[in-house]
């Protein structure tokens, strides 16, 4: 049964209003949901194309991506059939042209003229999600445009790193899972693309061959930590947004300190020396009434394919070791560099209603902390993320620096798939 759930574009609990001075995100939005946390994080206008009926129906009536779909199961098909374990050629057949890109583009153009339930797609599901928050200056037919360039090329780059083995930008944590040059993992690619053809009947949209094949790439190297710990409200911050509303923000001159999570290097290790520093720095500052929420930021990062995840542990280690209660810790359990620590703590801000006109202090050791100040970490948000997702306003110490959250930390960038 398919079910809509009163969160914002990344399942966490909604707060009512809407981005002060941003056209678009508003976190009473009801999110559709497809049943894969992977998916709706990534490509949440494939989703809505899935889960709205309407918009699904005005999409099987479109003579163009109905030909588009059948021409990429018949390419299915004949890669089942004849490609063997040639991995390139299963790829040639799922991924998506530039042609086939672009003759979809126009279709949607053409929808959206035409069709006012295309034209909801845009103005009722992809404007408020916030997942598309980047164009959010733009007409909703350059928005609509946007999304789906988005995810063709977000599907094209999975495909390209978790079946044919080039490599991501962090080639050391976030790379294929196996030897693509080795015998099996050919064996293993046509074994796929011969499952995906027996459920071929199932496809009724013009993406879903390639949106299927991605998804299933993900799966087969264990990289669904986009997935993980979904959805965070009803699971590891399920104390911190039931206390929400008994906070008097007014007490305090900070709305969270953040701590950045450090994978550890030793093997067994499920903590890092410098997370251990950074937490203990933190506590201090919370303790001393700075802000009532310490937020504990990272994901499943090292080493390659860790079972440890740095928030999760660094949540732990704040109650066990210090005695702070879970209903004051956030946790972003996703992040896997120092970028995103920043753009990911400031999407939670965002979605659960906490101020974010009250700065928040990012509280570190000295050399990570200056590091974030520097001309070669603001070169780097623009570079990986496209814009900055904080505004500094000041420092503190040498070890804290305090920001600001910037609403374009709402878009979901799938090139990123891990953690878009």
């Amino acid at each position: 049964m398919k079910k809509v759930h009163l969160v914002c574009w990344l399942l966490f609990l909604c707060a009512t209003g809407t981005v002060t001075g941003q056209a678009g995100f508003d976190r009473s939005y009801r999110l559709l949901r497809s049943g894969s946390f992977v998916q709706d994080k990534n490509f949440y206008l494939l989703t809505v194309l899935e889960q709205w009926p309407a918009a699904g129906e005005a999409i099987s009536r479109n003579a163009t991506l109905q030909q588009v779909l059948q021409a990429k199961k018949q390419r299915l098909q004949q890669a089942a059939t004849t490609c063997q374990q040639n991995t390139t050629c299963h790829t040639d057949a799922l991924r998506l042209s530039a042609e086939e890109s672009a003759l979809i583009n126009r279709a949607l153009t053409d929808l959206y003229n035409r069709e006012e339930v295309i034209r909801q797609v845009v103005s009722k599901h992809l404007r408020p999600s916030g997942a598309y928050q980047r164009y959010v200056d733009s007409t909703d037919a350059g928005l609509l445009r946007n999304a789906w360039q988005d995810a063709a090329r977000g599907l094209n780059r999975i495909i390209d790193v978790y079946a044919l083995g080039q490599k991501p930008r962090y080639a050391d944590i976030d790379s294929v899972s196996y030897d693509v040059k080795h015998g099996t993992y050919p064996r293993l690619i046509d074994i796929t693309v011969n499952t995906l053809n027996g459920e071929v009947k199932q496809y009724t949209q013009f993406f879903q061959p390639t949106l299927h094949f991605a998804l299933t790439l993900l799966d087969l190297n264990d990289r669904d930590e986009a997935g993980r710990f979904e959805p965070l409200h009803e699971k590891a911050n399920q104390a911190l947004v039931q206390h929400l509303p008994q906070i008097n923000w007014a007490d305090y001159p900070y709305s969270v300190i953040l701590v950045q999570g450090a994978g550890p290097d030793l093997p067994g290790s499920s903590l890092d020396a410098w997370a251990k520093l950074r937490m203990r720095l933190a506590v201090e500052r919370y303790r001393r009434g700075l802000a009532p929420i310490l937020v504990v930021s990272g994901g499943n990062v090292h080493p390659f394919q860790t079972p440890f995840n740095e928030s999760m542990e660094m949540k732990k280690a704040l109650m066990s070791r210090y005695g702070i209660p879970e209903h004051a810790i956030l946790v972003e359990s996703h992040s896997r560099h120092s970028t995103t620590n920043l753009r990911n703590t400031a999407r939670l801000l965002f979605q659960y209603g906490i101020p974010t006109d009250k700065p928040m202090v990012v509280t570190a050791d000295m050399y990570q902390s200056k590091y974030m100040q520097g001309d070669v970490f603001t070169k780097r948000c623009q570079q990986e993320l496209g814009y900055l997702p904080h505004q500094i306003v000041k420092r503190l110490s040498p070890f804290d620096l305090v920001l600001l959250p910037q609403p374009a930390s709402l878009y979901a960038d799938p090139l990123d798939p891990l953690d878009p």
